[in-house]
Formats: structure tokens, C-alpha cells, sequence
């Protein structure tokens, strides 16, 4: 896929607001947390998303709610619901620059997946990203402190893992569904769920949160459209690497409003993370690229 200039500040430009979306989004989450329950949070956030992309999806030309894998559907927003559970208590246990890289690990555990689920083998290079990655996670996790295997880090790295899923279901999900289809079910799927798991944990809202929540879920919103317009001008491979501009953000508002300050090692567990996860994005995609010329 041959892109131009132009094209490319595109995506660059929509990729670093997605980026920038993500990370405010964290920021918000982490103030809502200490008042709220995670699934209160979650259950606002894909909610007003859910209003705000049902108009788009009726008034479509091709608007239907059929589908040929309802499960697929539902699997995928159980996972979702995990996956974002595991992020927004990670933000209220770790800095948000931490929490916020942990759960951008997905790159490094899709293709385990592939191999587990659908015998993909991986090349030496796919593999040595992933090792160098999780050599990166091991540093966040940071070794020179006597909890390891903290709790709070692994809840992170957690979140990591089920995106990775939710990934794998979208691979499944994109050969027979319309992406609009795929986007409304996983709104609607985790709104649903959330709204029955919030009342098990339900918390009074107040002007402020209210506040909060409308803020989360709007930029949320804005950080997939963005997202995925910048897929229109820029494949997975050129755009992965650019997302993990989301810790550089993270870290910036996490030092100017909690005074977060991320340690030497977990520095240079950021470096490896980024350049072990965009190796193997790279890597991989160069492989099926050449796999698809032979073809």
C-alpha cells in the first residue's frame, strides 16, 4: 500500500489526537474512580457512545441489525467489559502513565494468540519483538522492588490481554460483519452488561462526576473515530507505533496533575514495550504481506 505525503500527515495528525483522547480519557476515568464504581464508569462511557453512533448507524444506507455471529458479538463485549475493567483500576493503583502503556501491551499477546487459537506460526523477528516487549513490562513492573508480581501492575497488563481479545474477535468479526455493525453491538453489548453490573455497586452521582463521565465518554468517542479514520489513511503498521504517543500524554497530564514522575527503569521498560510491540506489528504485517505476493 503506497501512501502519499499528504496521506500520511493525516493519519500522523489523527493518530496523535486519538492519542491524546486516550490519554485524557484515562486522566478522567482515574478522577471518577475514587468516587465511582468501575462499571458505573464503564457502563456511561459506551452508553452516551451508544446515543451518539445509533443516529449515524439508522440513517446509514445499508443499515441492518442482522447478524451471522451473534456470540462472536457477545464474546467480544464480555471481553471489552474486562478489558476496561482492568484499565480503569489500574488507573486508580498506578501512575497513568503505567496503567495506560500495560493495557497498550495487546500487540505483543495477539500473536500468541494467533498461534494458540489459529496455529499462526510466528517468524524469529514477530517473536523476538515480543520477547524484548515483555522485557520492557518486566521493568514497569519494576525488579528492584520487593512486590514483584504487584497485584496492581498484573490488573494493568490484564487489560493488555483482553484488548488483545477483543482483537482477535474483530479479526473473526471483519470477514462477514460491516465495521459499523461491529462498533454499534460492542457499545450495545457492554452498555447492557454494565448497566445490570452497576447496581451491585452503585454510587450517588453528583454535578461534578456527571460532569466527568459526559467528558470520558465524549473524548472516548472522539479517540475510536479519530482512530479509525486515521486507518483510512495509514495501515496498522505506520499507525501502532504512533499510538504509543498516548504514554507521552499520559505521563505529561499524569506529572502536571498528580505529580506522577515514572522512575529510570520504568523509562526504559517504556522504550522496550514500544519498540518490541511496533516490531512485531511490523514484522508480522511484513510477513503476511510477502505470504499474500506469493499467493
Amino acid at each position: 500500500m503506497l501512501l502519499n505525503l499528504e496521506d500520511r500527515w493525516r493519519a500522523l495528525l489523527l493518530t496523535l489526537v486519538a492519542a491524546m483522547c486516550f490519554a485524557v480519557m484515562s486522566v478522567l476515568v482515574k478522577l471518577a474512580e475514587h468516587s465511582l464504581g468501575s462499571e458505573q464508569i464503564i457502563f456511561f462511557r459506551y452508553f452516551i457512545s451508544t446515543i451518539i453512533v445509533l443516529p449515524y448507524f439508522m440513517l446509514g444506507k445499508k443499515h441492518t441489525f442482522k447478524t451471522k455471529h451473534p456470540y462472536l458479538h457477545l464474546f467480544r463485549g464480555i471481553s471489552g467489559i474486562c478489558a476496561m475493567t482492568c484499565l480503569f483500576v489500574a488507573l486508580t493503583l498506578l501512575p497513568v502513565a503505567n496503567a495506560v502503556l500495560l493495557s497498550l501491551t495487546y500487540p505483543l499477546f495477539i500473536p500468541i494468540l494467533m498461534l494458540i487459537i489459529f496455529h499462526h506460526r510466528l517468524s524469529k523477528l514477530v517473536l523476538l519483538g515480543i520477547l524484548i516487549g515483555f522485557l520492557g513490562v518486566f521493568l514497569i513492573l519494576d525488579p528492584t522492588k520487593s512486590g514483584l508480581l504487584h497485584y496492581s501492575s498484573l490488573i494493568g497488563l490484564g487489560a493488555g490481554f483482553f484488548l488483545a481479545i477483543v482483537m482477535m474477535f474483530v479479526y473473526q468479526l471483519n470477514k462477514t460483519e460491516s465495521s459499523e455493525l461491529i462498533l454499534f453491538y460492542f457499545f450495545l453489548i457492554i452498555t447492557l452488561v454494565s448497566g445490570v453490573l452497576m447496581f451491585f455497586n452503585w454510587h450517588p452521582l453528583s454535578f461534578r462526576l456527571d460532569e466527568i463521565l459526559v467528558g470520558a465518554a465524549m473524548v472516548g468517542f472522539l479517540y475510536q473515530q479519530t482512530l479509525t479514520y486515521a486507518l483510512r489513511y495509514a495501515s496498522p503498521t505506520l499507525v501502532a507505533p504512533m499510538m504509543y504517543s498516548t504514554v507521552v500524554f499520559a505521563a505529561l497530564l499524569g506529572w502536571l496533575i498528580w505529580g506522577e514522575m515514572p522512575s529510570s527503569i520504568a523509562m526504559i521498560g517504556f522504550i522496550l514495550v514500544v519498540i518490541g510491540a511496533t516490531g512485531s506489528v511490523y514484522f508480522e504485517s511484513r510477513k503476511t504481506t510477502k505470504n499474500k505476493e506469493i499467493k
